[in-house]
């Protein structure tokens, strides 16, 4: 909250602010082998981390990359058709800007995949536009959470809005055989 309103508590939001490393071993306490329950879904969360470094180096930027994850994380479990869903953490250290790709991973049925196909054809990354929601059992949602994704990480990489970050690839959905799979990069904060 202090991220969105920093008059919330000017105390900690400076403290927020200070610089401190936050290392993705974070990350993998609370999504190493977590059994993950939404009020409508669940599933076992497996993470394969290839980079065991410091990815933030400020309680802001360590909260935005943990929305990011959470967004992907919840619509993964949602959708999961057999109730699992695989991360996984990669270096990207021949770009620009060395970075984590994060992927999340989820096994979808055919008529989820049917849903997809028909709304976005092979062009899955533009779900991170938002306003789609799928739901199986009638509830709707509003669509919101990979759009925010989208602008969470262009603002990590300094972009000017979601959409650059989609067409840049910094985020992005596709299908691969039974799977649904997301991504995102982020930027690993300088040594």
């Amino acid at each position: 909250m202090r991220n969105c309103l920093p008059d919330l508590d000017p105390v900690r939001t400076a403290r927020d602010i200070e610089l401190r490393a936050h290392g993705v071993d974070l990350l993998l306490e609370k999504w190493q082998h977590a059994d993950y329950r939404l009020p409508d879904g669940q599933a076992s969360i497996t993470v394969d981390a290839r980079y065991n470094g410091v990815v933030a180096d400020r309680c802001v930027e360590f909260s935005a990359l943990d929305r990011v994850f959470y967004n992907l994380i919840n619509n993964a479990t949602r959708h999961s058709a057999d109730r699992r869903v695989m991360v996984g953490i990669f270096p990207i250290f021949e770009c620009e800007t060395p970075s984590l790709r994060i992927v999340v991973a989820n096994r979808i049925d055919l008529l989820q995949r049917t849903a997809l196909e028909q709304r976005f054809g092979l062009q899955w990354s533009d779900l991170f536009y938002g306003g789609f929601t799928f739901s199986s059992d009638g509830s709707s949602g509003h669509g919101f959470g990979l759009a925010i994704c989208a602008e969470l990480v262009a603002n990590a990489y300094g972009l000017p809005n979601g959409p650059a970050a989609i067409g840049g690839g910094y985020v992005g959905a596709r299908p691969h055989g039974d799977l649904f799979v997301a991504w995102f990069h982020w930027p690993i904060a300088a040594p």
